[in-house]
């Protein structure tokens, strides 16, 4: 089985499937999006179990498979097996990526898969948010309206246009590393990438907004491009202080700052109130629950006692679930994956996007669970092609380089 046209087979068909309204057929009463996650997730089981002699044992590797581990050994007190599968399954791709020869021709290929895969959500979401259509939900508070275009919900909506950004951007980074890409080709994606944006806005997932300026912070900082980092932060500073439509976009976050509010439990649609609740709980259980975690789905994880994805910050919902053990090895492989990025023996210009992406991952986590789970929906391609880029980037022995 040639692995790397899996890989891009993939990566074309993901975006379509997570678009609910593109494809929208049901089999046995499970929707098309939840089967096809379910059959790629058990086709690289059975590829990674076909190929165990291919895997490279490395530290990020045995991080990997420690973690993983120990997730499933919290299923002896608290058996949620689905919530837990929903975490396990992911890290697959990882050792995928660890059996195919990296080269910046592949890594342009994938990013272009993703392209083509995501031209039609992206222009069927745009039609419908201009027609009015798609809509998700009001904002009592300022009567902002919402849209979810093709997909299931105005979250899902914005991380997936972040990810379709992300692969535009790659895309032609790579393309220009061996010289001037065709006109059309760069007016094609330009296209793309600004309806991304639009939908991006009328989504008005904050979090995404968030992300969007960490990266832009992150990545010319990274450059050392000090003029542009400066611009951008004046530039957002301004829209901060002077816009009104961000002011109403963040309005549980203005009110209190400026006294309107006195208290902070109520920031960013109650997150702050909510990690307090469950921090209180997760402290006042006893220490060896504190040790071992209390487990996905069991009390105290999130606000509402449903499943490990109500806590609204990712970091918070591996300490509470997995106790200091699953924290300590989760935040062991994050820092080894910076680290080992960091003095990878790729080139600036090409380190900088992932460097970028990796902290706005850490930054985004903290307010939301959208790139650790895999909730069947497409932000979780984007924790997916992550760990790809880093299987890649850390492989031993070769590294991704110029072809």
């Amino acid at each position: 089985m040639n692995l790397f046209r899996l890989l891009c087979l993939f990566c074309i068909l993901r975006p379509i499937f997570s678009a609910s309204d593109v494809v929208n057929w049901t089999i046995a009463g499970a929707r098309m999006s939840d089967v096809f996650g379910i059959a790629v997730s058990y086709l690289f089981i059975i590829v990674f179990l076909a190929n165990l002699k291919r895997i490279r044992l490395d530290l990020i590797t045995l991080l990997i498979l420690m973690f993983c581990g120990y997730m499933l050994i919290s299923l002896i007190w608290a058996p949620e097996v689905r919530e837990v599968m929903r975490l396990v399954l992911p890290f697959g791709i990882f050792f995928i990526a660890r059996m195919i020869e990296p080269d910046e021709e592949r890594l342009k290929v994938l990013a272009g898969c993703l392209i083509l895969g995501f031209i039609l959500p992206v222009v069927m979401s745009t039609l419908l948010i201009i027609s009015g259509k798609s809509v998700d939900a009001t904002i009592f508070q300022t009567g902002i309206v919402r849209y979810r275009g093709v997909f299931n919900g105005s979250h899902t909506l914005a991380h997936s246009m972040f990810i379709c950004l992300f692969a535009s951007f790659l895309y032609l980074q790579l393309a220009f590393r061996k010289g001037k890409p065709s006109r059309k080709m760069i007016i094609g994606i330009a296209a793309l990438s600004v309806l991304a944006v639009f939908n991006i806005y009328y989504s008005y997932t904050r979090t995404v907004f968030v992300g969007l300026a960490a990266f832009l912070f992150v990545f010319f900082y990274y450059n050392h491009n000090y003029r542009l980092l400066s611009c951008s932060i004046l530039v957002t500073s301004i829209i901060a202080i002077f816009s009104g439509m961000a002011k109403k976009i963040f309005f549980d976050v203005y009110e209190p700052l400026v006294g309107k509010v006195k208290t902070f439990d109520n920031m960013g649609s109650g997150r702050i109130g909510g990690w307090k609740s469950i921090l209180e709980n997760f402290l006042n259980s006893n220490i060896e629950e504190q040790i071992r975690g209390l487990g996905i789905s069991s009390r105290a994880t999130i606000t509402s006692g449903a499943h490990f994805g109500g806590s609204h910050n990712d970091w918070l919902a591996v300490l509470v679930s997995f106790g200091y053990i699953g924290f300590l090895l989760y935040l062991t492989l994050f820092c080894s994956i910076v680290l080992r990025m960091l003095f990878s023996s790729l080139d600036r210009a090409l380190r900088a996007p992932f460097i970028s992406f990796v902290c706005i991952v850490a930054i985004m986590n903290l307010a939301s669970n959208s790139y650790l789970t895999y909730d069947l929906n497409l932000p979780s391609i984007f924790a997916w092609l992550l760990v790809y880029f880093t299987g890649l980037m850390t492989s031993t022995g070769k590294q991704v380089r110029r072809n």
